[in-house]
């Protein structure tokens, strides 16, 4: 038997790799003689330079920047073999689950130190970023990753605003320069790659959707509506582009709807992009009897673009079984069924999230193994 392994990550507890790894080695130790083929997913957030750069032979290249509460961290990106092409993984600098939870404030945490690695890589020589969205405790629109590019933003006063501050600043803006931008910078072109489709603004947009998972609190979530829509008007009035409706442009705390306004920019598909470098269509082609995917948890947001939903789309195409695990399972309208032909829980009932999170390796190899055992009626 063949078996895909494409599992996501399973936010705050294991990586896409881990998770796959996981899987894998539980499968083998039920049936050492299935073919087991291992493609981690990541939909822009964790894992997706790692990812990209394994399966293009390109390398990594480190450097130092600031992370989301301001503290200078070491940190990576990944470059392709001709040198023209640069992977940048929020994550690697901003992710959520780098911040203690005492300091997650989404109104404070900047993005300025993924500016920082994209100054680093165009002066490494790279004309074409690809920007991995997803899985961080930011919320500028941005606003911090031009800044370390240089673009200067004023209050009505005139008065340039200080870098790094965080989304704090979105409602003082309302004037923007680019004029000591390097040149370089406006000649390079941007891909976002998005792990969601979710709008900039609204109650379906980035603050109410994902806000609170960051840390902040109602009068929070009410203050980042009102800066985002305050800074894309601003954008707008720059630019004459307008952004704020155009899906994707929520994720990562808006970070795309100012790229797309200031920069040489377009949105892609996260997942896309992953399974175009790691050949899984191929792979699908050639003959896989059944895929194994997963991610933290399967809900609403998850039919907005998210890692294993879009796996499961490819699978239908071929007609090949798809298996999903997942810490939380939230599907009050029963439509995963029509996705996944099973689902399965990996963590016991009633128990505290911390506790879910401590025990994940142990209780993600224990639900493969039954339901492998299961699916090759094993006794």
């Amino acid at each position: 038997m063949r078996i895909l392994v494409a599992s996501s990550s399973y936010k705050e507890s294991l990586s896409s790799i881990q998770a796959t790894n996981i899987i894998t080695d539980a499968i083998l130790q039920i049936n050492p003689e299935c073919e087991v083929i291992k493609k981690p997913l990541s939909d822009g957030g964790t894992n997706f330079e790692d990812i990209i750069i394994s399966n293009i032979n390109g390398r990594h290249v480190f450097c130092e920047a600031h992370n989301a509460i301001g503290k200078k961290i070491k940190t990576q990106y990944g470059v392709s073999s001709d040198n023209n092409t640069a992977i940048i993984e929020m994550a690697k600098t901003c992710a959520l689950a780098n911040i203690p939870i005492s300091l997650r404030n989404p109104l404070n945490t900047s993005s300025f130190g993924v500016g920082e690695q994209i100054n680093h890589a165009i002066q490494y020589g790279c004309n074409n970023i690809i920007l991995g969205l997803g899985d961080t405790g930011t919320h500028d629109m941005g606003l911090g990753l031009l800044q370390a590019l240089q673009f200067e933003f004023y209050d009505h006063n005139h008065n340039l605003l200080l870098p790094a501050q965080g989304a704090i600043q979105l409602t003082e803006i309302s004037e923007i320069s680019d004029q000591n931008i390097d040149p370089k910078i406006k000649n390079c072109h941007f891909i976002i790659a998005c792990d969601v489709n979710t709008p900039l603004l609204g109650k379906n947009g980035s603050a109410n959707t994902f806000a609170h998972q960051k840390g902040a609190s109602p009068d929070m979530i009410n203050i980042l509506e009102k800066g985002a829509t305050k800074f894309a008007n601003i954008l707008k009035k720059h630019t004459g582009k307008s952004v704020a409706n155009i899906h994707g442009t929520g994720a990562a705390g808006g970070v795309a709807a100012s790229m797309l306004s200031l920069l040489n920019s377009q949105i892609v598909s996260g997942i896309g992009l992953v399974i175009k470098y790691s050949d899984i269509d191929k792979i699908l082609k050639n003959g896989i009897d059944l895929v194994i995917t997963g991610e933290g948890k399967i809900d609403h947001q998850s039919l907005k673009g998210k890692a294993s939903l879009e796996v499961s789309k490819l699978c239908q195409q071929y007609n090949i079984p798809v298996i999903a695990f997942c810490g939380i399972l939230d599907d009050k309208s029963g439509e995963f069924a029509n996705h996944f032909t099973s689902i399965k829980e990996i963590s016991p009932k009633n128990i505290p999230l911390s506790e879910a999170l401590k025990f994940a390796p142990q209780n993600l190899a224990k639900t493969t193994k039954e339901t492998i055992k299961s699916y090759l009626n094993i006794l």
